[in-house]
């Protein structure tokens, strides 16, 4: 089988094992499509554990897992009818989006129909532009050491990959990492019969696109934000309809910020996107969770996006499951803070799903400590320096790799000065989330390198330029949010005319 065919092959099974969990939580959205292979590479990391902790093969426990879950959402959509994401109602516009073309619930026009399609396109046209780049074939020396390796170790089963879990022979081989990666290149090898590497890192890019769209597409919905709300304040205000312009323009603004957005994010990676590294797998995946959980307005819809985007982080990689961790707590927090007033058994429920999502994402960590997995190795030579001079190097090193940040700060403070009450208005998150987030990864990564093994020199010089990636495409991201908001600013109702009816508008 081809490469070309058996990616498509292989991104068509895990799709479809994704795609009723994701209709159920997100609906029928756009962003619904890059998840629902996201979410099939959850369910094949989640086969991987269960294959490694209790037996069997990956593809046996995949199988089971996807079939349970098509059980599941089926009987929930017989047994509420409501659930449905072509239900009717109030709750089921909500969920599906239904009134984006045409009439909008203010009677409104909001013209969706063409953008919605044409924002689509162009998010895809830009992530397979960039994936041109696996036209070169490269594989990546973590992509040999690391992820291809481990997908030959869950491809032979639980007996081969419990015993390379705990091989101390193989400490660059990382075998305590996340299984996200390696099952899902295993599952493509078992259902394709083709076990090149080149044909795992084609995989592995896929995935990277599929997250960068998702990361994207946050910016898409904001401008179909914005772009609502400035027709209902035209409505309230009367004003004369003028066609597109008012409601499109926001969101013209924000699909082709989600372009940019998936093209600086292959830039930020450069040739990791395309090489088999799984950092901007985890990054890409973070910063759309950061903008569907802490940024757009708490709905269940946002919500179930930002969770799925959390379970890919979460497992992918170390500093992915850590900073997951950071982003929950932050959604709980923000979730129970805005719990109505007199609603004093509110404010509990998002404290308790923040407890259960902390205790997900550690089940991975617990599961390798429990079967005593081999330590790894962050690089070789012996540990030099102190702390200060370590933290020192290591700021050095991560910030010759984060200058966007000088740009995303002040753009940032000016739109907090000059933007806020439309934020507000807007429903949005404060910026203030999204900056903690992306302190709490950085901080995180600068603590691992201060306090860890190795020689420090060496460790940044092959490493910082992707353990930043996240902190990088966050800053990036921070500046098309403010252009976005800015673009429903600086549009003004225009005034009703003399004798004219409020049902011209």
């Amino acid at each position: 089988m081809s490469t070309v065919v058996a990616a498509v092959a292989t991104m068509a099974v895990i799709a479809a094992a994704g795609a009723l969990p994701v209709l159920v939580l997100v609906g029928f959205r756009w962003v619904a499509v890059p998840l629902t292979a996201l979410a099939g590479s959850v369910i094949a990391a989640v086969a991987a554990a269960l294959m490694v902790a209790v037996g069997g093969t990956l593809l046996g426990w995949f199988v089971t897992l996807a079939t349970c879950s098509a059980i599941v959402v089926i009987a929930l959509w017989i047994l509420r009818p409501t659930t449905r994401p072509w239900g009717h109602g109030e709750a089921g516009r909500d969920r599906t989006g239904r009134g984006e073309a045409g009439r909008d619930r203010t009677g409104t026009s909001v013209p969706r129909r063409v953008p919605g399609p044409l924002a689509f396109i162009g998010v895809v046209a830009a992530a397979a532009w960039s994936l041109e780049a696996l036209r070169t074939p490269s594989v990546g020396f973590d992509a040999r050491t690391i992820w291809m390796l481990h997908a030959r170790w869950y491809v032979q089963g639980h007996g081969t990959s419990l015993a390379a879990l705990r091989n101390t022979a193989l400490p660059f081989a990382h075998a305590s990492y996340p299984p996200l990666v390696g099952a899902t290149v295993a599952l493509s090898w078992v259902i394709t019969g083709n076990q090149a590497d080149r044909f795992g890192v084609v995989v592995v890019a896929l995935l990277n696109a599929c997250a960068a769209m998702a990361a994207a597409w946050v910016l898409v919905d904001l401008g179909h934000r914005c772009g609502q709300s400035i027709a209902e304040a035209r409505r309230r205000a009367g004003a004369v309809s003028v066609g597109l312009g008012a409601g499109i323009v926001p969101y013209a603004v924000g699909a082709t910020a989600a372009v940019l957005l998936v093209l600086v994010a292959f830039g930020v990676a450069g040739p990791f996107a395309t090489n088999g590294y799984a950092d901007m797998l985890w990054a890409a995946s973070a910063v759309g969770a950061v903008g569907y959980g802490l940024v757009l307005p708490g709905r269940r819809g946002n919500i179930a996006s930002a969770a799925v985007l959390l379970a890919v982080a979460g497992l992918t990689k170390d500093e992915g499951y850590v900073t997951a961790m950071a982003i929950v707590a932050l959604l709980a927090f923000r979730s129970a803070i805005s719990a109505p007033l007199g609603h004093t058994g509110r404010w509990w429920r998002p404290a308790v799903f923040g407890v259960v999502g902390v205790v997900g994402l550690g089940l991975w960590p617990l599961l390798t400590h429990l079967l005593q997995a081999a330590p790894n190795a962050a690089a070789p030579g012996r540990r030099d320096g102190n702390d200060a001079s370590r933290f020192h190097a290591s700021v050095v090193s991560m910030a010759a790799h984060l200058h966007v940040l000088l740009l995303a700060a002040p753009v940032a403070l000016v739109g907090a000065i000059i933007l806020s009450r439309a934020r507000r208005a807007l429903g949005l998150g404060s910026d203030g989330w999204t900056w903690a987030a992306l302190g709490t990864g950085l901080a995180f990564i600068l603590i691992v390198y201060v306090t860890g093994p190795a020689n420090i020199e060496l460790w940044l010089i092959t490493s910082t330029h992707r353990t930043t990636m996240y902190g990088a495409l966050l800053g990036w991201w921070v500046v098309a949010i403010w252009a976005v908001i800015a673009s429903a600013h600086g549009v003004r109702p225009r005034p009703r005319r003399p004798g004219t009816s409020p049902r011209s508008a």
